[in-house]
């Protein structure tokens, strides 16, 4: 199937409806991030107990949207994301 041309300038990446999907796809990241912050797998709680206020002489952040996606764990001063996989 073809793409229409009569639309195809809301796929422009200046269009105000590209930017209006981003926004949109932005919000729901954030809004899925802090929702996991609250419902930590056992695995991301037991080495958030270890890396937390700065333990390793580096502030971690838990959940943290990174270009559309949600890190476990982000050490944005030492550009470190950890990702962590159940047991």
């Amino acid at each position: 199937m073809r793409p229409n041309p009569k639309h195809s300038h809301r796929n422009h990446p200046r269009s105000p409806y590209a930017a209006r999907r981003a926004a949109q796809r932005a919000s729901l990241i954030e809004t899925r991030a802090r929702c996991m912050r609250f419902a930590p797998t056992s695995s991301e709680q037991l080495l958030w107990e270890r890396i937390r206020a700065k333990q390793l002489g580096v502030v971690f952040r838990r959940q943290f949207p990174v270009r559309g996606f949600v890190a476990d764990f982000a050490a944005s001063e030492a550009k470190l994301i950890v990702e962590v996989d159940g047991l």
